[in-house]
């Protein structure tokens, strides 16, 4: 019963009204399905949908409004009552209200959401923990981990079965709800200022800057880098944009279906495989050509190694992110964040746990268990499949926890990370490599798994630390700055007030 309620919330229709020729747009909404305030089934947090969020920076969080307060700075109390049909509003998750028309041409009272940021922050957290193994370790990019203890092992196994899939969907999922919510906010900018809507330009210009961006990332500090695919998979997003929320939906679970029963399907060929002469040959050729390689110089390993991993990352990884960019895309449009209740919120961590747990289990078993390259094949299925349950069981106990007072706290201390996740996912390739590389102290293969996830521990503290710093005094993270520059073709600006954009002409 409960599994069937859970599927059918993910599954239900609840568009945006279709645009001119039946193109779908995001919606607003206002009112909540029970009007009693302190219902359980209450908007959770009573937020109604903010157009104007701050992420309208994809991969960070940044306010189009230069008044919008940030993180950490007083924030101002509504500028009105609450929206009709809506619980009085937790003012301390929120900047600054503003009016805009809702619909059928009522106001409605838009607050920002800043659970968004604090979700981005622990989704850097997370891809920061599994991407270190492979620093750490870079044979184990390559699916043949070096040997270990058992207490490496067990970190090996907890990597596996409790981050790896888990987090990098999370943040495909916020790139998706930020595309919807740059969407909607250049539609209104272009409407307000009555010339076309330019969405297209503008997403294409962010993703040409995230392309450009990923590419020196990947072959200048970190093979396994995400942006160029993001670039590739938000221009396809683009394209797709006005699909409907359900049809949305159920495009991610098919494709995410394929994918993870194709690499379990696939390891399972190769477990069979592993007996044949001539597949031992052919790995056993594989094995020397990665010693090789990984006795290079870190520079050159990353050439040789990038075309390959950017198969990966492209046409395996790629399809996954897609579809969690699909689920952002749907949630916005239909105001999930804004729509969750505490009991919808419960069903979600109890399934999603239910289900995710018994995954990172297989996971973490196919991980350390099976042979080095089929079980890191049939754990990339076992978690595409699964990861999803888990990832939405933890981003639903967050949202429980942010609702308390120690809760907070942990929110305000993750926002300015997320606020400014490009340069601190950036950052925090740049700190690797000048631990674990010949480009600084050069310690792979010679920090303990255990003390590798310590250390990533320590640089996130200090980015939380200096995270804050900046944000108290600039409008937006170093690298968003320049991104955003490209963005609106103009010059670069991080302080606080600069001008709105002008559009480009021509």
């Amino acid at each position: 019963m409960v599994i069937r309620k859970f599927l059918r919330m993910l599954l239900g229709e609840r568009c945006g009204a279709p645009a001119p020729g039946g193109r779908r747009l995001p919606a607003d909404f206002s009112g909540s399905r029970e009007g009693a305030s302190g219902s359980e089934d209450q908007p959770f947090g009573g937020y109604p949908p903010d157009p104007l969020l701050s992420t309208l920076e994809l991969m960070s969080h940044e306010a189009e409004d230069p008044a919008t307060p940030r993180a950490g700075a007083p924030s101002a109390e509504p500028s009105g009552p609450p929206a009709e049909g809506h619980a009085p509003v937790d003012t301390t998750a929120m900047g600054r209200a503003s009016e805009v028309p809702g619909p059928c041409g009522r106001a409605t009272t838009l607050y920002r959401l800043v659970d968004l940021d604090a979700l981005r922050a622990f989704a850097l957290l997370g891809i920061f923990l599994v991407n270190v193994q492979t620093f750490a370790d870079p044979a184990s990019l390559l699916g043949t981990p070096s040997p270990t203890d058992a207490a490496g092992t067990a970190a090996h196994a907890l990597v596996a079965g409790l981050l790896m899939g888990k987090f990098y969907i999370l943040f495909s999922f916020l790139f998706g709800y930020s595309f919807a919510l740059l969407w909607q906010a250049t539609a209104r900018r272009a409407a307000a200022a009555g010339r076309p809507d330019d969405f297209a330009a503008v997403a294409l210009r962010r993703f040409a800057g995230l392309f450009v961006l990923g590419l020196a990332h990947g072959l200048l500090l970190f093979t396994g880098d995400i942006l160029l695919t993001y670039a590739l998979a938000g221009t396809l997003l683009l394209g797709l944009r006005y699909i409907g929320p359900r049809a949305a939906r159920v495009t991610a679970a098919i494709i995410i279906g394929v994918v993870g029963a194709g690499m379990v399907a696939i390891a399972a060929l190769m477990g069979l495989a592993l007996s044949a002469p001539e597949f031992e040959s052919m790995l056993q050729s594989e094995l020397s050509a990665t010693a090789n390689l990984l006795a290079q110089p870190y520079a050159q390993f990353l050439i040789g190694i990038y075309p390959s991993t950017l198969a990966s990352m492209v046409f395996v990884q790629g399809p996954v992110a897609f579809s969690a960019f699909l689920v952002g895309l749907s949630a916005a449009k239909d105001h999930w964040f804004e729509r969750l209740t505490r009991r919808t919120l419960l069903r979600v961590l109890l399934v999603g746990a239910a289900v995710g747990l018994p995954g990172a289990a297989a996971t973490a078993w196919a991980y350390v268990g099976l042979h080095p390259l089929v079980g890191s094949t049939a754990a990339f299925g076992v978690a595409a499949l699964t990861g999803p349950f888990l990832t939405a069981a933890y981003v639903a106990a967050l949202l429980l926890l942010f609702r308390s007072g120690p809760g907070r706290r942990v929110r305000n201390a993750l926002v300015p990370a997320g606020q400014m996740a490009l340069s601190n996912y950036l950052g925090q390739s740049v700190v690797m490599v000048a631990i674990y590389t010949d480009y600084g102290l050069d310690l792979a293969n010679r920090v303990h798994p255990f003390a590798a996830l310590g250390i990533c521990g320590a640089v996130f503290a200090a980015q939380l630390v200096l995270s804050a710093l900046w944000m108290r005094r600039f409008a937006r993270g170093p690298v968003e700055g320049l991104l955003r520059a490209l963005t609106y073709w103009q010059r670069p600006s991080w302080r606080r007030g600069a001008p709105e954009p002008e559009p480009v002409r021509g």
